[in-house]
């Protein structure tokens, strides 16, 4: 089964020394083994919130797209429960420039569903 949702926040990025602010659209999908209770997302949701205004570069530890998204990896992966995997992350920035990170280790059930 596959659990997937679109988000949307506002932050700060900073390159070559100008801090400017951006819009971040971002699509998360994760899967697992059907069952009547997949991982919560609430918790993400509410972590991936949190980046509304902030200043990714004291968040992220950079302010790359590419670096957004693997904070949200590390944001998103250990909240995942009961066999549940990361199958892909996508963000927008200012409906632009976008950085997907497929994770390749999915799983036959869902190969052969899809």
């Amino acid at each position: 089964m596959v659990v997937s949702w679109n988000q949307t926040f506002n932050a700060f990025w900073t390159r070559h020394g100008k801090k400017e602010e951006a819009k971040y659209d971002v699509h998360i999908e994760y899967e697992g083994p059907a069952r009547e209770f997949m991982t919560d997302a609430t918790p993400i949701i509410e972590k991936i919130g949190e980046l509304d205004g902030k200043d990714l570069t004291e968040v992220a530890g950079r302010s790359s797209l590419e670096s957004v998204v693997l904070y949200i990896k590390d944001l998103i992966t250990p909240e995942l429960e009961g066999g549940d995997k990361l199958r892909r992350i996508y963000v927008l920035e200012n409906d632009m420039f976008g950085v997907e990170l497929l994770e390749e280790d999915r799983s036959e059930e869902t190969r052969l569903a899809a």
